[in-house]
């Protein structure tokens, strides 16, 4: 159904693209990873053993950057699932990048768009349970890439830069009359 290739988004990286053409409400993909639960740090819990290491790791790629962006790396992968108060589904920067690391699920590979073409949605899998996934939210033709608007909460949480500055461009353009992704 689904094929990752190289996005079709400047400094996106890999991007999810649409295999066949599919009709409006059509299962794309799944997003699985940790279950987490809201009231665990799990961050240290895995990584205490070599927090050197982890800090190390995480540092490699945000040298330069500040406490704020390094926390906003830790949570790439995290989503929420709707009406779940128990848990959240989590994957650690680097496991979440690297496909020869993790590919059960490939729901994180699809980038954000103010013009999405899919949407997030809670499911039930028989496997992992409560989970999120990815369906369309119009036809979709071969080769289009699957894209989600993330939803992000400009002015109550932390959110990434190239999304508040996104975010920005397109209230303006919605001021001027202007469209854009």
């Amino acid at each position: 159904m689904t094929l990752l290739s190289e996005s079709t988004i400047p400094g996106a990286e890999e991007g999810l693209f649409c295999r066949h053409d599919v009709t409006k409400e059509t299962l794309l993909s799944f997003y699985h990873g940790l279950n987490v639960p809201y009231d665990c740090d799990y961050t240290q819990e895995l990584y205490a053993f070599d927090e050197v290491k982890f800090y190390l790791l995480l540092s490699r790629r945000t040298l330069n950057n500040t406490f704020k962006e390094k926390k906003i790396l830790n949570n790439v992968y995290k989503i929420m699932i709707e009406s779940n108060d128990t848990y959240y589904i989590d994957l650690p920067l680097e496991v979440g990048r690297d496909t020869s690391l993790y590919r059960a699920s490939l729901g994180h590979k699809v980038n954000h768009s103010f013009r999405p073409n899919c949407r997030y949605r809670r499911m039930q899998h028989p496997r992992w349970g409560e989970i999120v996934a990815i369906f369309s939210s119009r036809d979709i033709r071969a080769g289009e890439e699957l894209l989600c608007n993330y939803g992000y909460e400009v002015d109550k949480y932390l959110v990434p830069a190239w999304y508040r500055d996104l975010w920005q461009r397109v209230q303006g353009d919605m001021l001027t009359g202007h469209h854009r992704a």
